[in-house]
């Protein structure tokens, strides 16, 4: 797979650990898919899980200092002042809200309660390139 001097700086640790750790994912993403070479993007949305392992990756991008090139919107995201009046849910429930909402918060994601982002402002216009999980 073909990088630029950017993609390999950003592999090879000049820009922190949690850029680091993003990029290899996304190389071995590419790698798998056979991809010649990675494109830019102007629009991003992360379907986030709220999931230990989703947790466990945002907090490690975090921890590397990793930020968002292109800030995307998040769903499903949780609107904590909801939640916290919403009886039976457990102080761990709302841990793992706010731990995510941190995260992504730190992340520079756009946390938009919304699964749909072209429905709120995340519209892609005619030849962009995205990513949209």
């Amino acid at each position: 797979m073909k990088l630029t001097a950017q993609d390999a700086e950003m592999l090879e640790g000049a820009h922190g650990a949690g850029t680091t750790l993003a990029m290899e994912v996304l190389v071995a993403i590419g790698r798998a898919f056979d991809v010649e070479q990675m494109c830019d993007i102007t629009r991003a949305h992360v379907a986030l899980s709220n999931q230990d392992a989703d947790i466990w990756f945002a907090e490690r991008l975090v921890a590397g200092g990793a930020v968002c090139k292109v800030p995307p919107t998040v769903n499903p995201g949780f609107c904590l002042e909801f939640f916290r009046h919403v009886p039976g849910l457990t102080p761990e429930d709302m841990s793992t809200m706010e731990r995510t909402e941190a995260a992504y918060r730190t992340l520079g994601a756009q946390l938009t309660y919304n699964c749909t982002p072209y429905l709120q402002g995340n519209v892609p216009y005619f030849g962009e390139v995205t990513a949209y999980s």
